[in-house]
């Protein structure tokens, strides 16, 4: 049998009424009656007096909860921004490589071991300097987790420097590649409709390429054409003579390769847009650009595994886990790639694969890198991991002990809902921030000083918090007394030295976000492919191989 218990405890609906009638009773009070010392006072005595007590206590203590949700705002970037990052790092250990969405499991780890480390030897030691109290050590928290994007951006300017320059496309420039995947030596004239385009004359050899980078002067156009006259040196390759469009902010190439037999001039050229960015599982992004005779089976294999391509001329990309790789024809020939038996594609590589057949049946294979891979380890993450977990601890748990200490046991179920709802308004301040991309280069960065401005909140609320815990200490029977008497104990040093901060830091703000605005250094975005076309396929999703 079910018991129904009686509701002990006011609900949300119960609390925002009595906020309802105080507004109400205040709007509607005669001019000739005397100021009640408190609004709250407007629902007394249509609510119970000791009802209004426990929400003006709980009013009282939601200062505190202002700059909570930029607490959460960058606390659960660790399953967003920071997850991006570790993809842009390599996180081979040995035979076993970290996948990026693995590291955010450092943080419960690091939580049960940091929970009584600082039971029994940091918060003692607070106590020794006089930093014990939760306010302050809520503000170290919050100082810490600012310390820990600090470690966050100084680890992205470091991938930064090592990122090649075909990853970071301007929005007013383009990239262009032209690939020979014929086993002809062609001489190729390039001209464009884009004034800054100067006529080029390039002579390639088979599984050649000719880049040219960072075309500019776009101007509101969307996109140039770009001619091209191809000339063989030999007869068994024709020559051709085309033109294609390189878009505004995107990398574009053009391979010029055969369809079946040389024999039948089958020969053609495609357009393509090539993805410099790293995948975001970690793993190497490959295209295989080949000539063949005839379509055939193509497979990468180890001693483990293997993954079969496609037999298509259809310029396809691939997902391919990372791991040292046999390119094998027709389950008997191995064809060697860059004169090695083996192609290694490495953790957050974007590499491009040509082979050509030859008349003999022989092949030949080449690769073209564009992007390098991952060179900064994994692993340089952990400071950040380590700082907001010491944050969190401090900051979270601490906030959340002192609330529930500070709140009568009616009005515990409420502080909870509003705990939960700072967390949901941090992660709806990320969603705005990235949706509007007004700071693109340094969101976290600029999150960062902005959450610093608010901690100094605390010097402004930490006077009402010590009036708040004085009325929680005074007996029930003078909570009347006290409620219509009391003000909140201020002093010209406190408010002078509160508002003094707060200036500050609204200052530094401001010019951290005009400086950063004008000079970007690094864009820390979740990079998406660029492609206007399908999505790329995935060679397999199976464990990593060596």
């Amino acid at each position: 049998m079910y018991k129904n218990y009686v509701i002990t405890s006011e609900t949300i609906c119960h609390v925002l009424r009595i906020i309802w009638d105080a507004i109400q009773g205040k709007c509607k009070r005669d001019i000739r009656e005397p100021k009640k010392r408190h609004w709250l006072l407007y629902a007394y005595p249509k609510h119970k007096f000791q009802h209004i007590q426990n929400i003006k206590l709980l009013l009282g203590l939601l200062v505190l909860y202002i700059p909570f949700p930029l607490f959460w705002t960058l606390y659960d970037q660790q399953g967003s921004r920071w997850i991006f990052q570790a993809t842009r790092l390599d996180g081979v250990v040995g035979s076993y490589r970290i996948r990026p969405e693995q590291m955010i499991a450092l943080n419960p780890l690091f939580i049960l071991t940091l929970i009584p480390i600082y039971k029994l030897i940091i918060y003692p030691i607070l106590e020794k300097l006089s930093l014990g109290t939760p306010l302050r050590q809520i503000t170290i928290g919050g100082i810490l987790t600012g310390l820990a994007f600090i470690a966050a951006f100084v680890l992205e300017l470091n991938i930064q420097k090592y990122e090649s320059p075909c990853q970071n496309i301007g929005n007013n420039e383009a990239h262009f590649r032209f690939y020979n995947v014929m086993p002809c030596e062609l001489v190729i004239n390039f001209t464009s409709d884009n004034p800054k385009f100067n006529e080029t004359i390039v002579k390639l050899d088979p599984l050649d390429v000719f880049e040219i980078l960072n075309v500019k002067n776009f101007d509101e156009k969307l996109y140039y054409w770009i001619n091209f006259k191809i000339i063989s040196t030999i007869k068994k390759c024709r020559n051709v003579t085309g033109n294609t469009q390189f878009y505004r902010g995107f990398s574009v190439g053009l391979v010029y390769y055969q369809r079946g037999s040389i024999n039948k001039k089958s020969q053609d050229n495609d357009w393509f847009i090539e993805d410099t960015s790293c995948d975001i599982s970690g793993n190497a992004k490959v295209k295989f650009l080949r000539t063949m005779n005839r379509l055939q089976k193509l497979e990468l294999k180890t001693d483990k595994v293997s993954f079969e391509i496609p037999e298509s001329y259809e310029i396809e990309e691939y997902s391919i886990p990372v791991g040292k790789y046999k390119i094998v024809i027709n389950d008997n020939v191995t064809v060697h790639c860059d004169e090695c038996e083996t192609v290694n594609f490495k953790s957050g590589e974007v590499t491009n694969v040509m082979i050509i057949q030859t008349e003999d049946d022989g092949y030949q294979c080449k690769t073209f890198q564009l992007t390098g891979p991952n060179k900064i380890h994994m692993l340089w993450q952990i400071p950040q991991y380590i700082l907001i977990t010491l944050g969190e601890v401090m900051f979270s748990v601490t906030a959340l002990e002192f609330s529930f200490k500070q709140v009568p046991a009616s009005m515990k179920s409420i502080l909870t809902v509003i705990w939960l709802c700072s967390a949901g308004i941090g992660n709806l301040i990320t969603v705005v921030f990235v949706k509007l991309n007004i700071f693109q280069h340094q969101v976290r960065f600029l999150q960062f000083n902005f959450f610093q401005f608010n901690l100094n909140l605390f010097h402004f609320t930490g006077v009402g918090i010590s009036h708040v815990r004085r009325l929680i200490s005074v007996p029930s029977a003078k909570i009347t007394e006290l409620l219509v008497s009391s003000s909140i104990p201020t002093t010209p040093r406190t408010v002078l030295g509160s508002n003094l901060l707060i200036w500050i830091d609204m200052l530094l703000f401001a010019f951290l976000a005009y400086n950063y605005t004008n000079n970007p250094l690094i864009d820390i975005q979740p990079r998406s492919p660029k492609s206007p076309e399908k999505l790329p396929k995935s060679a397999s999703d199976n464990d990593d191989v060596e």
